[in-house]
């Protein structure tokens, strides 16, 4: 999946605490987007 390989390209964040969230909602909303495409 595209957005894998972007999530995996993407610098670390200095404090994964506050963006873990923020990540883990965005590479859901991807993952629905691969499968419903």
């Amino acid at each position: 999946l595209s957005c894998f390989d972007t999530v995996l390209r993407a610098p670390v964040p200095e404090d994964l605490r506050s963006n873990h969230l923020q990540d883990a909602v965005s590479l859901f909303t991807c993952y629905l987007s691969e499968m419903a495409a």
